[in-house]
């Protein structure tokens, strides 16, 4: 009875995750695909095998080493070019895993997951990768409407995740991101940021592109196929379910995730790297579903298997040597193709499976190490052979229907005798696979796949904020909104003059982006908007029109009089596009804060009247007057010189209002005439010779030089104090000198020689 519960409840959890698949990715194909690891020239061949299938390659070489992969081809980054032009006229989807950071230097530290992590925290290397990557997005970018699909940074995520989980949260990993500025300027210079800022660049630079993570089997610190003990079937699942969660964590609106088996043949990790556990068994491909079904489900993303090997243990080719090592994952999804395997993995959330061993002297399918080694002898249970004769492979796997693939004509590598490092096994297989019809893809939960304006935005007055706020939502192919979708989404003026202002980048709430504080700058009309958000369908807004604002008003200003070259806030209504600001007809400087506040200099030569401002809407004019305070003017003072508590007589105009008067900057007391023309002030004591200043609320005024016989303080040196110093600072020298140079000779004699100008040595 025991049993039979555990039994149905496992049976209860593989249906609630079959029934709960991711959406596709955004013009994904319905039906599940392969593709293969392919060289530059090889995708018409390729495309025999998989029609409409992908082909991927690698993008590496380091991002300041002068040998990344830029540099293959010129001009720089025509490498891409070709191969995604290649791919796409062939009909295949082309695939790019980008491998770039742990190549590039300095590379700091021991073992991978220390270099990648000294190069995150390197602010020349991380401003050289997003250089990098931002060209291989253009370059994807340039084939508008045809999707390429990008694996970035492969293992790094899986050490980011076991970093994270050390750190306590991928906020706590730090590098280098929004401090290498331009366009990732403002993202947090830390793992999430990164991530959010891969996503930012792939929707400025190249919105058909999708962009997946690696959720590597290890990275929650428990290898799913190679720890020992092995993981049961909970500990899969917790493994699946830890690993989105940190995903999750990142805030990036990834289109999907790719997935691993092995990085080599089986016969590869158990020969040369002593690990037996690389042969797949029946438990290793349960885990793995298990892993990919909870992992998919619980991030909401479906996933590429990638770097799958391509060995198998039939053909003679497999023969364990350099290039020609055996596995079993390809016999195990293709060999019987009326089996469940593949239906398996597709109900995981698994949409494409990408062969192609990520070591050198992996099995490949073409004759990568040239020796053409094709049917040597077979070896334990691999008899079959690629040639012609009674023993070929025709007769093992049936050669009815197989007619275009196994013509002895045809000179490529899916011929039967073609010097293929896996007898040409995997072609034949996947070939075999079409053929017959491949798997249809559960189409899942309705995904996010267009946006929507669902507040239109409405007549306004131009410099006013739309109102209500415009709302743009992430919806299906039904209309229906995706409140799970998380992400940006960005306005911009899709029709009509003059600029649109406000935040124009809103992050989504439950599906939906509200923009609260837009506005337009020029009255008109057949106004539109456009929103765009990455790889969804962008939309368009309903037309509305900008109106006119009302004549501009002057409520008040503050101060009401003063100076020129004071301030002056003025306040009042539809200061919208101000174009001038005048004091009785004199032009001002000015700068408008908002639609209600202008800040005004007053300009030389105004004069007291009424304050205009000019805008949009017309010219608006104060009904009170600003006064203009004249600036005060000295013509004479007198006497010219006198000590402490001389009293002196300044002459002049303006002087109504005198808030200070000044000897060299020491304020003296003082009394104003009734006319505003006669100062009459006392020397203060401590006064120095220099000039007499008077201030108002019109400005300064200073006169000649008034000798008080005292001298300002020196500022270089004087004949006493500066004689001083300077004799300690050489005591203090020579002193250090003669404990240095005691041994050797005795200091000649100095004499120091002071006056009342400076200190010299002689």
């Amino acid at each position: 009875m025991r049993l039979l519960l555990v039994t149905a409840w496992l049976l209860f959890v593989s249906c609630a995750i079959e029934g709960a698949q991711a959406p596709l990715p955004t013009g994904w194909p319905s039906v599940l695909q392969f593709g293969i690891a392919d060289a530059p020239g090889g995708a018409p061949v390729l495309a025999q095998a998989v029609p409409g299938g992908f082909r991927y390659t690698y993008f590496s070489g380091g991002v300041n080493t002068g040998a990344g992969w830029s540099t293959w081809n010129s001009p720089p980054g025509d490498y891409a070019t070709l191969y995604f032009q290649e791919s796409i006229t062939n009909g295949l989807v082309p695939v790019g895993i980008y491998y770039q950071l742990l190549q590039s230097t300095p590379h700091s530290g021991s073992g991978e997951s220390a270099e990648d992590l000294s190069n995150f925290g390197n602010l020349l290397t991380m401003k050289a990768w997003f250089a990098d990557f931002t060209l291989l997005l253009q370059k994807a970018g340039a084939f508008t409407g045809k999707t390429v699909v990008l694996n970035v940074e492969p293992d790094l995520w899986g050490y980011f995740e076991q970093a994270a989980t050390a750190a306590g949260g991928v906020a706590n990993v730090p590098g280098q991101v929004g401090a290498c500025g331009g366009d990732v300027v403002g993202y947090a210079n830390n793992v999430a940021g990164f991530a959010q800022a891969i996503i930012h660049l792939r929707n400025l630079y190249a919105p058909n592109v999708l962009i997946g993570f690696n959720a590597s089997i290890w990275g929650t610190g428990w290898d799913l196929l190679t720890s020992v003990p092995k993981p049961d079937d909970a500990k899969a699942m917790a493994m699946g379910q830890q690993s989105a969660a940190y995903f999750a964590s990142l805030g990036a609106q990834l289109d999907l995730l790719f997935g691993e088996t092995l990085d080599a043949d089986s016969a590869y990790g158990q020969i040369i790297r002593g690990d037996a556990l690389d042969w797949f068994q029946s438990d290793d491909y349960r885990h793995l579903g298990e892993f990919d079904a909870n992992l998919s489900a619980n991030a909401n993303l479906r996933i590429v298997l990638w770097q799958t090997p391509i060995g198998n243990t039939l053909m003679q080719s497999c023969n364990n040597s350099s290039g020609h090592y055996q596995s079993n994952q390809v016999e195990w999804l293709l060999d019987n193709l009326a089996n469940d395997q593949l239906a398996d993995f597709a109900n995981d959330g698994v949409i494409a499976v990408l062969f192609g061993g990520g070591q050198p002297s992996d099995t490949q399918p073409s004759d990568a190490d040239g020796d053409g080694v094709t049917d040597p002898g077979p070896i334990a249970a691999n008899p079959s052979s690629s040639n012609q004769n009674p023993n070929t492979i025709q007769a093992v796997l049936g050669a009815a229907g197989s007619a275009p693939v196994f013509a002895a004509a045809a000179a490529t590598l899916t011929t039967p005798n073609a010097a293929d490092d896996d007898g040409g096994y995997l072609r034949w297989k996947l070939y075999e696979y079409y053929q017959a019809g491949p798997l249809v893809l559960s189409a899942g939960a309705a995904g996010a796949s267009q946006l929507a304006f669902v507040v239109q935005p409405s007549t306004t007055v131009a410099g006013s904020t739309i109102a209500p706020a415009v709302q743009v939502a992430i919806q299906d192919t039904t209309g229906t909104t995706v409140t799970a979708t998380a992400g940006n989404i960005t306005l911009a003026l899709a029709s009509g003059s003059g600029s649109l202002l406000g935040t124009l980048t809103v992050p989504t709430i439950q599906g939906v982006a509200t923009f609260s504080s837009l506005s337009l700058t020029t009255p008109g009309t057949g106004y539109t908007l456009s929103a765009t958000a990455g790889i969804l369908t962008s939309a368009t807004s309903a037309p509305f029109s900008v109106t006119t604002p009302p004549l501009p008003s002057i409520t008040s200003f503050a101060p009401t009089s003063g100076g020129i070259g004071a301030s002056v806030v003025i306040q009042g209504a539809n200061f919208v596009g101000v174009t001038a600001v005048q004091f009785a007809g004199s032009a001002a400087s000015f700068s408008s804060s908002s639609t209600t506040q202008c800040t005004a200099t007053i300009p030389v030569g105004a004069t007291s009247g009424t304050i205009s401002i000019t805008a949009l809407g017309g010219t608006g004019t104060s009904s009170t007057s600003f006064t203009v305070i004249p600036a005060p003017v000295i013509t004479s003072i007198s006497p010219t010189s006198g000590g402490s508590g001389t009293q002196v007589q300044i002459d002049g105009s303006n002087f109504a209002g005198t808030t200070l008067v000044s000897f060299n900057g020491t304020a003296a007391s003082f009394t104003v005439n009734g006319a505003g023309t006669q100062i009459t002030t006392t020397v203060p004591g401590g006064a120095t010779n220099g000039p007499i200043t008077v201030t108002t609320p019109g400005g300064s005024a200073s006169s000649g030089i008034y000798r008080t016989g005292i001298s300002p303080n020196p500022t270089a040196s004087s004949s006493g104090k500066g004689c001083g110093s300077g004799w300690v600072s050489a005591i203090g020298i020579l002193g250090l000198l003669g404990a240095v140079r005691r041994r050797h000779s005795t200091l000649p004699t100095r004499r120091a020689h002071c006056d009342d100008r400076s200190t010299l040595w002689r």
